[in-house]
């Protein structure tokens, strides 16, 4: 047969086109010499022995790359070295005309011979172990575990997990290419019926690829494909396909890869359950905005100190009655899991207290008692307040304190009074001295309820110095004529302002103002 000058038999005759697959791919594939073979800057064959020392390296790449140098003449020859995955490689490059280079690559005589054996078996796993350690969701996992295969045990692989609605999620990626979608589990039942046992691997027929829904697996140069079974709790599968069957060597790999991906889907199960619990105890914990209570106001500010729980140990609620409301804002001691779930405890217990009774001082007395019953050694301080329409469009509040920073009256004139209550910490004395006060608000007219996140919010240097309670007046101060929520919303900025980015413990804030037209008014948050 003829052959165009600078060409050779098996190599398309310009750059750029495919070569002929039959004399070439099979000979490359059976070569146990790294071969590489390229046109301009993309990487057109390579065999089994050079994805092995190259993973990572895909058709269509630069071979650069891999750090595969295009050098030498267009006649000479180029000799190199490089480290790839622990491994020291030499070999050479040469151009074989049309623009076409073949690299050629073996190892140097100062490591094991092959990457086959327990040392690259063990690579593989240190290796496994990292990419997959720490990944919390599912859709990491699948996404390293593709990842992992395509780069050491398959050409093609695809990760099929249970997702809702009688559809199994999957991921399919080969070399450097991911995709992802769902698929109904009666299209594959078939398929799932290969395996004997969750920790089997068996081969798919050559009749049952040609069907699945990826067209990768069924290509004609594809020789073994294997299913692994991946699930522990749920059901779950590793699809790996191979251009050559699969060694002994790569089958040990695919069952430490099988081992480690079971145990990491696990895992992340446990992770997912959690952030679900989480979610629901957060959301049950989380302060709701006050109800509508004809006549009256609403502001209100929560923000819990920096963690892991959108929750924290500073609670409020309000309560609608016939007459008016009850409400409380109080501090447990500390912060996070253990705090917010003595909140919850509170929170209930006051709930249920109102149903018998709804002074403040007597609520304060009989949640005293209860959380005394209660192991540990945490308690808190509250306001508790009754808010009682007075007749003259204005409010009566009757607060009783248990150890709490004294709430802030604002009067139409701009003035800031202290309420003074005295009473001691909830939870800690069985003989707990708990008073009341009553406070007549105006039309217009407010009492905020904060925590000591409020006053103890730190800045200066060494993040030593108080917001304090002058600077807290000062803040409320400026809000006159303004309504509940908009002076919430002043207070907060001027606490972000002194905190400067800093870290602060929770902090609650409730505004109850007496409507100034003393009409219903909606709740509105600051």
């Amino acid at each position: 047969m003829p052959v165009s000058e600078g060409a050779h038999p098996g190599y398309p005759a310009a750059p750029g086109a495919e070569p002929d697959p039959l004399p070439l791919r099979g000979v490359l594939e059976h070569l146990a010499v790294p071969v590489v073979l390229a046109d301009g800057r993309a990487v057109r064959l390579m065999n089994h022995a050079a994805r092995r020392v190259l993973p990572g390296l895909a058709i269509g790449d630069d071979p650069a790359e891999a750090g595969l140098p295009w050098s030498g003449s267009s006649a000479g020859n180029g000799a190199f070295r490089l480290e790839r995955g622990g491994l020291r490689l030499s070999g050479t490059s040469r151009p074989v005309g049309s623009g076409w280079r073949v690299w050629e690559l073996g190892q140097t005589g100062d490591q094991p011979p092959a990457p086959a054996g327990e040392q690259h078996r063990l690579r593989f796993a240190v290796e496994t172990s990292r990419r997959l350690r720490g990944v919390v969701d599912e859709e990491h996992v699948a996404r390293s575990l593709v990842g992992l295969a395509t780069e050491h045990v398959a050409d093609h692989a695809v990760v099929l997990l249970p997702s809702s609605r009688g559809r199994m999620r999957w991921w399919c990626g080969a070399a450097r290419t991911m995709t992802t979608g769902f698929i109904r589990v009666r299209t594959i039942a078939a398929l799932t019926r290969l395996l004997t046992g969750a920790e089997s691997i068996n081969e798919v027929p050559m009749s049952l690829r040609a069907s699945l829904p990826w067209p990768e697996l069924g290509e004609n140069d594809v020789d073994s494909t294997l299913l692994a079974g991946i699930g522990a709790e749920d059901p779950g599968w590793l699809l790996v396909a191979r251009r050559h069957r699969h060694t002994d060597h790569e089958l040990v790999m695919l069952r430490d890869l099988q081992a480690q991906a079971r145990a990491a889907l696990v895992a992340a199960r446990r992770v997912r359950e959690q952030e679900v619990a989480l979610l629901a105890l957060e959301n049950e914990l989380l302060p709701v905005p006050p109800p509508e209570v004809p006549g009256v106001c609403w502001g209100v500010d929560y923000r819990p100190a920096r963690g892991p729980l959108r929750v924290g140990g500073d609670f409020f609620d309000v309560h609608p009655r016939p007459e008016g409301a009850v409400l409380f804002l109080g501090d447990v001691s500390g912060n996070g899991a253990e705090a917010a779930a003595l909140t919850g405890c509170i929170r209930s217990t006051l709930a249920a207290l109102l149903l018998v009774e709804h002074r403040p001082a007597r609520l304060l007395r009989l949640l005293n008692e209860v959380l005394l019953t209660r192991a540990g050694s945490r308690f808190a301080t509250l306001v508790v307040g009754l808010v009682r329409l007075d007749g003259t469009a204005g409010l009566t509040l009757t607060l009783g304190s248990g150890g709490h920073p004294p709430p802030l009256v604002l009067r139409r004139d701009g003035t800031v009074e202290d309420v003074p209550l005295p009473g001691s910490l909830v939870g800690i004395l069985p003989e707990a001295h708990l008073g009341e006060v009553d406070v007549v608000l105006a039309p217009g007219e407010l009492c905020l309820l904060y925590s000591d996140g409020v006053t103890e919010a730190r800045s200066g240097p060494g993040g030593r110095e108080l917001f304090g309670l002058d600077r807290l007046r000062d803040a409320v101060a400026a809000g006159v004529n303004r309504g509940a929520a908009e002076l919430v919303a002043g207070v907060r900025a001027a606490v972000d302002g002194w905190l400067g980015g800093r870290d602060h413990d929770d902090i609650a804030m409730l505004a109850v103002q007496a409507s100034p037209s003393g009409t219903r008014s909606k709740p509105a948050t600051g």
